[in-house]
């Protein structure tokens, strides 16, 4: 959350200060992140949960493969992302931040899941405290000096990353020298054919899903276009991270409860679950409204259409509420082959209606589209849980 709370701040700040087309690119490199953070996910994190907690684990021989491989994923990332902002920006000095930011993002955001899977969480708190505190007394720094600009926001990013990581330098660099590459790869192709290729799949059409706006209003409109939706994602962002953190507090509980076939204890946990993100999103939605009179947009925003955007990112995150409790618990379940399955659909339907919405209605229309694609989403959720309590109130019936 300290990591999450000193990127949401940068972020307002980037919108408030500089023009649009500059927080765009910065927005869209952020999307690109995220998606990079996913797939690290999926590819090493989740991974590296489950096999370092097996009682034959060969941690050294597991430590070896994944930094090796974790690290040419990230400098492959690194690379899209360079390439990206050189479209986009066409600047040298924007570009070569931006890729010292993104590689050094993903390598402590690998490092991050390393300790988490060890359980070492006093070394994760450590690490994401030193850079939430450096990068807030950096944005002080360079107000004070008058000389806030995307250059120096990146450069303070990136440093933070990198005093963020070395606190595991040692650690880290015995981990990646160790080894050959090739052994690492080859030993990755196994655990790729056993687990990894399934998840990339879930993480590319949910990514898809959710973000095929960014992609398409800043590919065929410029960063510019982008700009006022990502204010409003940005704007709506406190309850992502929450319904993010809930859904991991909630997935064991759920799943321990379904396991037992408890249906009554699952009802009342997707009850709560509900309620509490109903909670979340009034409070969001105050917050937004005391921002708008205290904090004005430049004169450089359209109002209107950032209210708007506001207002259709709202209605995207109200979808995903009424749908989160019950994706939660077809996760806990074990669902995931049903869950790939709907999330390829809405991943198809997002990037068609966006496309459709964009041609005949601009920017904000895409934000239509991505609400089609949510919604498909959610009706296929609720239709599987609706059958899931079926089944699972009848075999429950005759203890009761």
């Amino acid at each position: 959350m300290i990591m999450s709370g000193a990127n949401f701040v940068v972020s307002l700040l980037v919108a408030r200060f500089l023009p649009p087309n500059e927080f765009g690119v910065y927005a869209f490199v952020n999307v690109l992140l995220a998606l990079g953070f996913s797939i690290s996910n999926a590819l090493f994190g989740s991974i590296l949960a489950v096999k370092l907690n097996e009682r034959e684990a060969n941690l050294q021989l597991l430590e070896q493969v994944f930094f090796k491989t974790n690290l040419l994923f990230s400098g492959g990332m690194t690379l899209l992302v360079s390439i990206v902002v050189w479209f986009l920006d066409g600047s040298y000095l924007s570009t070569s931040c931006y890729a010292a930011f993104t590689l050094l993002s993903l390598l402590r955001w690998f490092v991050r899941s390393h300790g988490l899977a060890l359980q070492n969480v006093a070394r994760v708190a450590i690490s994401d405290a030193c850079y939430g505190v450096l990068v807030v007394i950096g944005c002080g720094v360079i107000f004070a000096a008058k000389s806030f600009s995307i250059p120096a926001v990146i450069i303070l990013l990136a440093v933070s990353n990198a005093a963020s990581l070395a606190l595991s330098g040692q650690f880290y660099l015995r981990n990646v020298i160790r080894g050959s590459v090739r052994e690492a790869i080859r030993e990755f192709k196994v655990i790729w054919r056993l687990y990894a290729r399934w998840s990339i799949l879930g993480v590319i059409t949910t990514d898809a899903a959710s973000n095929a706006h960014a992609y398409i209003v800043t590919a065929l409109m410029g960063p510019g276009a982008f700009a006022p939706l990502a204010l409003a994602g940005l704007l709506w962002r406190p309850t992502g991270l929450t319904m993010t953190s809930i859904t991991h507090l909630e997935r064991p509980v759920l799943a321990a409860s379904a396991v037992t076939q408890q249906v009554k204890k699952v009802l009342e946990t997707l009850r709560h679950f509900r309620l509490l993100l109903v909670f979340i999103m009034v409070g969001n939605l105050l917050s937004i409204i005391v921002l708008y009179f205290i904090i004005s947009l430049p004169h450089t925003y359209d109002k209107d259409e950032v209210i708007a955007a506001t207002a259709l990112m709202m209605i995207i995150c109200a979808v995903r509420a009424i749908r989160s409790p019950e994706s939660t618990l077809l996760q806990a379940t074990g669902a995931f082959k049903s869950m790939a399955i709907i999330d390829s659909v809405a991943a198809a339907v997002s990037l068609v209606a966006v496309l459709c919405m964009v041609k005949y209605m601009g920017a904000i229309g895409s934000l239509i589209g991505v609400i089609g694609g949510e919604a498909v989403a959610t009706i296929l959720v609720l239709k599987l849980v609706v059958n899931w309590k079926r089944k699972n109130l009848i075999s429950a019936s005759p203890v009761s």
